[in-house]
């Protein structure tokens, strides 16, 4: 007959099997015991102690995961835990910086997809990560040429031609002219009249189908003619 054998796992867990691996469930020092009986009766006990260490729980959430390039700000909340312990940070943003702050402010320089990672190392030297993907949109670039600034009643004609742009593949613009006189339009292009001699602000707001835009203005003067 063959000897056989049993081990005690320390957790209450136990098995026959010659030789096992096993994985356990929660933290805790652990004594293994294995006892060795042969067909004749005789047996001998070997053991050893072993350490599940706790590992933190990292988690962060993110004010808002898809921002326009201008102005974007990237707040980062913490939500890691480690209840035995205390945790060190460090973050990636994705674009070769990083912070070892708890709750970290990030703006990006450049539009694209980023991938934001948070690494936390527990006191016992156990760590762990969490990743989130956000996404920095290119922003449009508003621009607007003027025949003459400065022209006379009646006859004032200002050629507005649209000069705005956005890198390829962000989609179509829309645009809102916005006349200095309570007038709009949202023409690409327009030519415009003004019926009262003034100073106006002409301004442009170019809008990109993924809500990003920009701003541009210029001053007109309108003359009343004697």
């Amino acid at each position: 007959m063959c000897s056989s054998d049993l081990w005690n796992l320390g957790n209450g867990a136990s098995s026959s099997a010659s030789s096992i691996t096993y994985t356990y469930t929660n933290p805790g020092n652990y004594n293994i015991q294995l006892i060795a009986a042969a067909p004749n009766g005789c047996s001998d006990t070997a053991s050893a102690d072993v350490t599940v260490l706790q590992t933190p729980s990292v988690n962060f959430s993110i004010n808002d995961t898809s921002q326009c390039l201008n102005n974007n700000t990237f707040n980062f909340n913490n939500l890691s835990a480690f209840p035995s312990g205390t945790l060190s940070y460090k973050w990636l943003f994705g674009d070769g910086d990083s912070s070892s702050s708890v709750s970290p402010t990030h703006n990006y320089k450049s539009p694209g997809n980023y991938i934001v990672k948070l690494i936390a190392t527990a006191s016992n030297g156990t760590k762990d990560s969490a990743s989130v993907e956000i996404i920095v949109y290119n922003v449009p670039n508003a621009s607007f040429t003027i025949n003459n600034n400065i022209q006379n009643l009646p006859a004032n004609a200002f050629i507005i031609t649209n000069t705005s742009n956005i890198v390829t593949g962000a989609g179509p613009l829309s645009f809102k002219w916005n006349l200095g006189n309570g007038a709009s339009s949202s023409a690409s292009s327009l030519t415009y009249t003004y019926t009262n001699p003034g100073n106006y602000n002409i301004q442009l707001i170019a809008a990109a189908p993924n809500g990003c835009s920009d701003t541009a203005s210029a001053d007109v003067t309108v003359l009343q003619t004697p």
